[in-house]
C-alpha cells in the first residue's frame, strides 16, 4: 500500500446469533462488525482481503468481487459477510456418548442446563447423582462447563457427565415411641456413602442399641 492509493475501508461482518442484537442487515441476515480496517490500497483483492475467519464462511461482500477484486473507484467502504459454521456438540455419560447435535459456533449452551443424561448402565443407578458437565473424561477440577457463559468452539466438542456418589446423613435416636416419633439423639449425625457398609465404629457402646447394616436411604435408626 501508498500513501498515494486509494483509501478503502474494510468491514468485517459476522453473523448474529439468533435471539441477539444486531446493527446490520443484508440481504436478510443480521449481522455486526466484528472489525474494520482502513487502508491505502491501489485494489483490494479478494484472496488476500476476504480472508479465513475461525469459525466461520465467508458468504458475500458488498460490493461484490469482480474477477477477484473490488471495483470501487476513487476508495471507499467495502463489507465481507461471515455466516456462522454449525459445530457438532456431543454430550457422553461416561458410558456411552449421545448423538450429535449442531451448535452455532460463539453461541452459548444454556438451552441444554435442563439436559440431564441416562445414569451409566454399568453403575447401581440409586448410588449416584449428576454432578455437572466436564471438558475431559476425567472431570477434572477446573475443567467444569458453566453452560450459561460457556461458548460453542470452532471445532467438535465433547461434554463428559460427572457422576457423584450419594451421600446419605445417618441420625442415631434412643427412643421412638408408638406413634413413630424419635427422641434423644445418642450420636452426633454423620454421613454414609449409599449402598456402603455402616461399620461398627459408628454405632453407640450403648450395648445392643442398633446392628451395623447397609445405608439404602436416608436414616434414622432407633434401638431394636
Amino acid at each position: 500500500s501508498t500513501s498515494t492509493a486509494d483509501t478503502f475501508i474494510m468491514h468485517y461482518m459476522a453473523e448474529a446469533i439468533p435471539g441477539t442484537t444486531y446493527t446490520h442487515t443484508y440481504n436478510g441476515k443480521h449481522f455486526n462488525e466484528l472489525f474494520k480496517v482502513n487502508a491505502n490500497y491501489n485494489h483490494v483483492t479478494e484472496d488476500e482481503d476476504f480472508f479465513d475467519l475461525a469459525g466461520y464462511d465467508q458468504w458475500a461482500s458488498n460490493p461484490a468481487f469482480s474477477g477477484g477484486s473490488l471495483d470501487i473507484n476513487g476508495g471507499g467502504n467495502g463489507y465481507f459477510y461471515y455466516t456462522r459454521n454449525s459445530v457438532d456438540l456431543t454430550f457422553h455419560n461416561g458410558y456411552e456418548p449421545d448423538d450429535p447435535v449442531s451448535v452455532l459456533y460463539g453461541s452459548t449452551l444454556e438451552k441444554f442446563k435442563g439436559y440431564e443424561p441416562e445414569k451409566p448402565k454399568n453403575q447401581d443407578p440409586e448410588s449416584l447423582y449428576f454432578d455437572g458437565w466436564y471438558l475431559n473424561p476425567e472431570c477434572s477440577d477446573g475443567k467444569k462447563v458453566d453452560l450459561d457463559t460457556f461458548t460453542m468452539p470452532d471445532e467438535p466438542l465433547i461434554l463428559y457427565a460427572k457422576w457423584s456418589k450419594v451421600v446419605h446423613t445417618i441420625r442415631v435416636w434412643k427412643f421412638r415411641d408408638a406413634e413413630g416419633n424419635f427422641s434423644e439423639i445418642l450420636e452426633e449425625d454423620f454421613n454414609a456413602p449409599h449402598n456402603s457398609l455402616v461399620q461398627e465404629q459408628y454405632i453407640p457402646e450403648t450395648p445392643g442399641l442398633l446392628r451395623p447394616g447397609i445405608c439404602a436411604e436416608s436414616a434414622r435408626w432407633f434401638p431394636r
